[in-house]
Parts: C-alpha cells; structure tokens; sequence
C-alpha cells in the first residue's frame, strides 16, 4: 500500500507543470529629451553621467514652442503652431506614438505645466489678455479633457511644487494665482505686487525643493546687471515676501536655474552680458540659507565650449547629480546652426564635466526634460 501511494505522488509530480521562474523587472532608465526646432534628441543617462543611444525624434506637425512630460515619464505633451498634441513615451526605447484624442486643441499657444501631473495647461496668444485653459491628465491613458479656463495677462507663468499657485511677471509686477481644483486660476487679494529696482525684465523663475521659496532672475532698472531675487511665500496664501536680491558677477549675465533635490544649492548658468561671447559660460552655484532663502556664492566652473556661444537652458537629474546646460551658437541669426549639450557632474557645490561633454543636439534646444521609464519584465 506503501508503495502503491508512493507511485501516485510520483505520478503527479511528474505530470504537473513547474512554475516558470520569474524574471525581476529591468531598472529604470534615465532618460534627456532635449527639444529644439528639429525636434526632440533623446538621449539614455548612464551612470557615469555619459550620454548614450541618441536618436533624433521627430513627434511634431509643426516647430515646438514647449513641452511637457507627465505621468511618471510615460506621456510627452507639445505645443507648437498647429496646437496641442499628445505622444506616450515606449518606456523600453523611449519612442513616441500619438496619444488617443491628439491633438487636442488645434490653438496656437504654449505648455505650462502641473508639478502634481493632474494637468497641463495651455495657453493661447493675445497682446493684452491670453486664454489658459487646463486639461486634465486621464492617468491610464494619457488623454486629456478640457477643464478649467482663465484669463490673464500675457507672460510665461510657472507653477510651485505643490501645485497651488502659480506665479509671473509683467513689467515691474509679479503676479500670483491661486490654482483650483478645476485648474481655473484667480489672482490672489494683493495681486500684483511691485518688484524691487533690481527686477525689472524678469525672465526667469525657479522655485526652492524645500520650503515654499521662489528665485527670480532678473535686469536691473539701476545698474543695468542680473540680479536673482529670493522670495518666500506663504504656502496657505500665496502671498510673497522678498527676502534679498543677489547681484551677478561682472560682465555676466543670468540665463537659466536649477535647485537641488535638497534645496540646498541654487545652480545659475551665466553667460557674458554681450550676445557675442568673448569667454565660455559659467555655471555658478549657490549655497540657499535653509532659514531665510538668501543666496550665497558657493562656486563656479566655466563650460569649456567649441564655438562662441551663451547657455540657455539648465536642468538637473532627479537625484541632483548630473546637471545638462545647452550651449548655443552664437550670434543668434538665421539659419541657426547646431548646439551643444553639456553634462556635469555635481556634488552639492562641485562640479565637474562629465565623460564626453558636450554632445551635440538641434538648433535653438528651448526645453531639457529628465525622467525615468521603467522597462516591462521580460
């Protein structure tokens, strides 16, 4: 009988099926998207700060004007001449494909986005008023749908972290809105709010990592040189306090920030004051005083480049450690040629170029996105 039961446990062991064994997920992959007028270079970050795998995507009916990527990586939105247009990002090559509904506006305008994902926002054009309208962000499928609409004055705007103001300037006014939960914004009591002397032609906003804290590059009515205005703000009413501004380096002027995840360092891209430059640009970083938001010179290193050129854009890895900076050509007239990509390697205040910077990328790179994908299990 023994032997009998043993037979049968045999049997069925023999006739099951093993489980397959399980491959755990890829890591994610860090990923640069660079538009520029000839589209979008794209690039994989490696872990030594290299770029590899470039491919030049080309998504776009018309020239971007901006972009947006949302949805933890995995949708790219796009404004251009033609309207407003949706991708999903292949998470295993970063290829692109239309997203159900796109376009969804047929409107010329530009893209502001929505730190929290739930929208992104697109404006139209108009000498005294713009239109925004917010769309929200359908999380499964990457299909927006009109929401909220506001009317504003004419400006680049940037949303703070938590996605409950939004603030711009015009002329010598900065302006806040608060931001509800249909996207609609409505100026807060108060608004606007006059800039010091040193923040008039306001270009630029960043905002702290930690702390609602807010910096703002701009040319002085004074003495004609780039000042960076720290702000704070209340985080229940938008309301802002200016903590101090920071004067420029002679003969340099402020093109672009970045903050660390740590909201410790303030990274500012300089260039000469002059379009045609006579010297390399600069990236000089900033230590932020954890209490008061002030600014403090920390460091700076000069970008060695191949040709005459300014930076304008600047953007950091998500764990702070890889810093890009675009690096065009210039004079800046038509047709403009080619630019360049560099990478730097950075540790709170040090920096360093990373292996085989610069890279090169298309004309006029306006918009650097950092971000993950997570490859599926193969």
């Amino acid at each position: 009988m023994r032997r009998i039961l043993w037979l049968i446990v045999l049997a069925a062991g023999c006739g099951g099926q093993a489980a397959a064994p399980t491959s755990p997920p890829p890591p994610p992959v860090l990923r640069l998207f660079a538009t520029n007028l000839e589209g979008i270079d794209a690039f994989v970050v490696n872990d030594d700060a290299s770029l590899s795998g470039q491919q030049r995507l080309s998504p776009t009916r018309g020239i971007s004007v901006s972009s947006v990527v949302a949805g933890d990586g995995r949708y790219l939105y796009v404004a251009n001449v033609n309207g407003l247009e949706g991708y999903r990002i292949d998470p295993a090559t970063g290829a692109l494909s239309p997203l159900p509904g796109s376009p969804f506006s047929t409107e010329r305008g530009g893209l502001i986005a929505d730190p929290l994902g739930r929208f992104v926002f697109h404006f139209g054009s108009g000498a005294a008023v713009v239109t925004l309208t917010a769309y929200r962000i359908d999380a499964a499928t990457g299909a927006l749908s009109r929401a909220g609409v506001s009317s504003l004055p004419p400006a680049l705007a940037r949303v703070e972290p938590q996605g409950r103001f939004a603030f711009f300037t015009v002329l010598q006014n900065l302006w806040v809105y608060r931001i509800d939960d249909s996207g609609t914004w409505t100026a807060i009591p108060g608004a606007p709010y006059a800039l010091p002397p040193e923040g008039a032609n306001a270009s630029r906003f960043v905002f702290g990592r930690t702390g609602s804290s807010l910096y703002i590059g701009a040319q002085g009515t004074i003495d004609r040189l780039t000042h960076i205005l720290a702000y704070r703000f209340d985080p229940t009413t938008g309301t802002p306090t200016l903590v101090a501004p920071q004067k420029a380096p002679e003969g340099r002027t402020m093109s672009s920030m970045a903050v660390s995840p740590d909201g410790g360092i303030l990274y500012v891209a300089m260039r000469n004051t002059t379009n045609t430059d006579t010297q390399p640009p600069a990236v000089y970083a900033y230590r932020i005083d954890a209490s008061s938001g002030a600014l403090a010179e920390a460091a700076n290193l000069t970008v060695p480049a191949r040709m005459p050129v300014f930076s304008a854009e600047l953007a950091l890895s998500l764990d702070g450690r890889v810093l890009f900076m675009t690096l065009e050509p210039t004079p800046f007239v038509l047709p403009l040629a080619p630019a360049d990509l560099a990478v730097l390697r950075v540790d709170g205040a040090s920096m360093a170029l990373a292996p085989g910077s610069p890279y090169g990328v298309g004309s006029d790179p306006h918009t650097l996105h950092v971000f993950k994908t997570q490859p599926p299990a193969r």
